[in-house]
């Protein structure tokens, strides 16, 4: 592992520290390549010396993913570290996803490769004279990395997927504490690591500690479940370029998914209710056209979120406008450009109104990649069923209404049947009456 430069480079961040800075700074590096080494050998004999955790190591490495692509010694340093670590990354990460490191946040150490120039002072022997050259480096450094436990909502944004205000400790039940989707790593590649860990201190019998393990409880391709989340491309605030962002996916027992921007807002997207009623009242039927709504549902003035002249809790802003409501779509009909979509619309005096073109591009750019993740997902039967379900006592109230109706005009028009063929029956008497006496009868005046 590389060691920082003892004298302060000339180029590069270290040019803006002062001495002090600089010395602390070098300390602090010096401090984190030593535990990055030390902690995976730390690991790895608690492994050869207690082969019952081998496979509780197997199960959070699988949490951490983008660690484990090469070698499993970063999982290893950081179940050494923090072994109730769930996500793990840089602080430049966590700024991206909305979130800043809690004052005296402790860092975990892991290696990371370093890529880049370093500018040299040498004599030439040749001209007797100083020379600035360039030389190429790339090298393993010590990293400090940080748990989600040690950061919180960046100041001037609540947290997008609890609604935590900025600098307040999320609950446990917040989606930002769960963590990633993995594969489960084999017996084999853990002890593997642990040998190369160990290989300079006596290393580890390996088959001695299968030996002392039953059958392995996982199968090779076995996942751990984790966060539901994907990157979409958002348009910059002004409209130049584009940021890419997270958003973590949920959902309800109401068949709606919940699609939590990062430092934009939330979107609810599901079927659109009303379709079922207008094709049952009347109306023509409209398949599968979707309902977009901005926010997340609120605890009190529901009709004022509704109606669109008050935000929801948790909307989302776009170009510095927060928007209201929501919109009814049909998802074939939707563009990555933003030229079609749902409605957008931001507060009004009684309801909503529309936002500037620019910023319903904005959104229903954005609407239109979550549609699209929304169609493809493996569950979209599930959601319909469930949508289905909880609008069951609904439309099931409905129907008792309508034929409760029905009931009533059958037992009018009953009556009414009655009544005529009673006056019909009769009409046919006298018609017969008048028969028999072979003289007609007078109607009367």
């Amino acid at each position: 592992m590389i060691r920082p430069p003892i004298e302060r480079p000339k180029v590069g961040r270290a040019t803006k520290m002062t001495e002090e800075e600089w010395a602390a700074w070098r300390e602090r590096q010096l401090l984190g390549n030593s535990w990055a080494a030390a902690s995976a050998q730390i690991a790895a004999a608690a492994i050869r010396d207690n082969p019952a955790l081998l496979d509780e190591f197997r199960l959070y490495a699988a949490q951490f993913p983008h660690y484990n692509r090469h070698t499993l010694a970063n999982s290893m340093r950081l179940w050494a570290q923090d072994p109730d670590a769930t996500r793990v990354q840089g602080e430049k990460w966590w700024h991206g996803e909305g979130r800043e490191l809690r004052d005296g946040a402790v860092p975990v150490w892991i290696e990371s490769l370093y890529q880049g120039n370093r500018r040299e002072e040498r004599e030439n022997p040749q001209t007797g004279e100083t020379e600035e050259i360039v030389r190429r480096t790339r090298a393993m450094v010590g990293t400090a990395v940080y748990d989600v436990s040690q950061t919180l909502p960046k100041q001037g944004a609540a947290c997008t997927l609890c609604q935590t205000e900025p600098g307040q400790e999320c609950p446990a039940t917040c989606p930002v504490y769960q963590g990633e989707a993995g594969h489960i790593p084999t017996r084999g590649a853990v002890l593997m690591e642990a040998f190369n860990q160990l290989k300079l201190v006596g290393g580890l019998d390996l088959e001695e500690i299968l030996g002392q393990l039953g059958d392995d409880p996982y199968r090779d391709g076995d996942r751990v479940e984790g966060v539901n989340s994907f990157v979409i491309s958002v348009p910059k605030p002004g409209g130049k370029g584009t940021r890419a962002l997270r958003v973590h996916v949920s959902h309800d027992d109401k068949g709606r998914t919940r699609y939590a921007v990062v430092r934009v807002g939330v979107f609810w997207i599901g079927l659109d209710a009303l379709e079922y009623d207008r094709s049952t009242y009347g109306g023509s039927r409209r398949p599968d056209y979707l309902r977009v709504q901005y926010g997340d549902d609120p605890e009190t003035g529901k009709y004022e979120c509704d109606q669109g002249y008050r935000s929801r809790p948790g909307a989302p802003v776009v170009n510095t406008i927060t928007l209201a409501g929501d919109g009814v779509y049909d998802p074939s009909n939707t563009s990555a450009d933003g030229r079609h979509g749902p409605y957008v619309g931001r507060p009004g005096r009684y309801n909503t109104v529309s936002v500037p073109d620019k910023t319903e591009r904005a959104v229903r750019a954005i609407v239109h990649q979550l549609t699209q993740h929304w169609l493809k997902q493996p569950s979209l039967d599930e959601l319909r069923d469930a949508h289905d379900r909880y609008h069951a006592p609904s439309r099931k109230a409905g129907h008792d209404r309508k034929a409760q109706r029905l009931r009533e005009q059958v037992e009018q028009l009953a009556a009414e049947l009655a009544e005529q063929e009673e006056a019909a029956a009769a009409q046919a008497a006298l018609l017969q009456q008048e028969g028999e006496q072979g003289e007609p009868v007078e109607a009367s005046a």
